[in-house]
């Protein structure tokens, strides 16, 4: 689950580049999120020169928005609750589970052999992780309660990290660099990576900076969205943070990096689509069990039950609908003997959908089709199957439970809806040393990556593993730092 929060951060000490001030560097990290801190400060503890780029005006990333949850077999929580039969074996056996086996079996063996170090690490450094006690995902559950909250969400992360990133400021291994972005990364003639090109979002001045080592941690591309449209959905929307452009992508696949997962995208399913609002997502249907209403695709057929669905399921819906686009029906009477469809607001709220023409409304099922723009034919056949269905008992299509409305008393509403995107799942090809690989699988020396860019499909398949997301930053973060370092050091030999 995703928890928004609204913060005022005071971040890390940063500048932008004094180009004249930098120090040679082993170690650059592109990108100052959760990912990047984590990779500054284990390569600066290996004992690299670190340089850290953020394009942003503050560190943290989309972590200081995020919900906290970590997940490893045999972290000291676990022992400390009395949970001992957990193995690295057993989280495996849930990855393959989860994720419908479409994970790099190399990149998540050392994922969960790794993972329980990792959230070990994040208790070590001082995160609040509550009353300790392990629990379970609220996506698709493990065998084993193996996740774990910080007390303060993904805030939790964030200050314990800058407060390690400013230790390492103040004795002079890491140099932060705010508000400068990244631009392209350096090769040489035999196709090394040695440095990058920075942008000093202030001056404008672009700067190359050598350096024997890279880690990309640049996040995600649910911001950006063409390359959303090139790997994934025609139509969505996003919740993530302006900065997820996708800035490490469009580098990797510039110097020849291969990708893998890219297809996969798993997305929320029914945001509503509003006047002015761009690609941003900014309200969502109900869609889980909400009673009598119906879900349809354009040519007005249903997809699946409307109830009793996983998470990802219902993710599924909405990535195979056509144009991942979902019209969701309901009648005035499943409107007026429940709360709001519109999640979290009122239908004061979804009456103004109306005055806006986001919301259709009709006295006959073919004006209401006809004013969604789908086919008027089938979802008159549809709504009439349905409603046998309701007065049978029984949906021999697709199995829904709650049968209590039939959609029969005007007026009826109709809107659209399409997925939105808060992360993505594929990502560059890599090894288990955090290496970039080209197209052939052979590694392209100086550049590592961390985080998001990683891929969660790539490490979990093509499902929901719960704490995944954050714990790919800290089990990567410092597999990339240690490596790059030591890298690096070799280098100055």
């Amino acid at each position: 689950m995703v928890v928004l929060m609204v913060c005022v951060l005071v971040s890390s000490v940063g500048a932008a580049a004094d180009w004249s001030a930098v120090e040679e560097a082993d170690v650059i990290v592109v990108g100052a999120g959760f990912a990047g801190m984590v990779a500054a400060v284990e390569a600066a503890d290996t004992g690299a020169r670190v340089v850290l780029f953020e394009k942003t005006t503050r560190t943290g990333g989309s972590v200081v928005i995020a919900g906290g949850s970590l997940s490893g077999a045999n972290a000291m929580m676990q022992y400390e609750a009395g949970i001992t039969h957990d193995s690295a074996e057993a989280f495996y056996a849930d990855i393959f589970r989860l994720g419908r086996g479409k994970h790099d079996p190399q990149l998540a063996w050392t994922h969960v052999r790794n993972a329980g170090l990792a959230v070990d690490y994040m208790d070590k450094l001082g995160v609040d992780f509550g009353d300790r006690q392990p629990g379970n995902s609220a996506y698709d559950p493990f065998d084993i309660d193996r996740q774990y909250m910080a007390e303060d969400g993904g805030l939790g992360y964030y200050y314990v990290l800058d407060a390690e990133i400013n230790k390492r400021i103040e004795r002079g291994d890491i140099q932060l660099f705010l508000s400068t972005e990244v631009v392209d990364l350096l090769q040489d003639k035999t196709g090394r990576v040695v440095g990058v090109t920075a942008v000093d979002a202030e001056t404008e001045e672009s700067q190359d900076y050598t350096a024997p080592a890279t880690i990309l941690a640049t996040g995600g591309y649910a911001a950006n969205m063409e390359l959303i449209q090139r790997y994934n959905y025609e139509n969505a929307l996003t919740a993530a943070l302006p900065h997820a452009t996708g800035d490490g992508y469009v580098m990797a696949e510039k110097i020849g990096a291969g990708f893998a997962n890219m297809e996969y995208l798993p997305a929320y399913p029914g945001s509503i689509p509003l006047p002015d609002s761009d690609y941003r997502h900014s309200v969502s249907a109900q869609v889980v069990n909400y009673p009598g209403a119906i879900w349809v695709n354009h040519y007005g057929q249903r997809m699946s039950s409307e109830d009793g669905l996983t998470v990802t399921q219902r993710q599924d819906v909405w990535a195979n609908a056509p144009a991942n686009t979902v019209f969701i029906l309901l009648d005035s009477r499943i409107r007026a003997e429940n709360e709001s469809i519109v999640s979290g607001r009122d239908w004061e709220y979804f009456d103004g959908l109306i005055d806006d023409g986001v919301v259709q409304v009709a006295d006959t099922i073919e004006e209401l089709a006809e004013k969604l723009g789908i086919a008027s034919s089938g979802l008159v056949e549809t709504v009439v199957r349905y409603n046998g269905f309701v007065d049978a008992g029984e949906d021999t299509d697709f199995g829904r439970a709650d049968l209590a409305y039939a959609l029969e008393e005007a007026p009826f509403y109709g809107f659209k809806t399409y997925p939105y995107v808060l992360l993505t799942k594929g990502g560059p090809t890599m090894n288990t040393r955090a290496q970039l690989l080209d197209t052939d699988g052979k590694i392209i020396w100086g550049v590592y990556q961390t985080g998001e860019l990683v891929g969660g499909a790539n490490i979990g398949g093509h499902g929901s593993v719960g704490g995944l997301a954050h714990t790919i930053n800290v089990v990567w973060g410092r597999i990339s730092g240690q490596n790059a370092a030591e890298y690096a050091l070799m280098q100055r030999q």
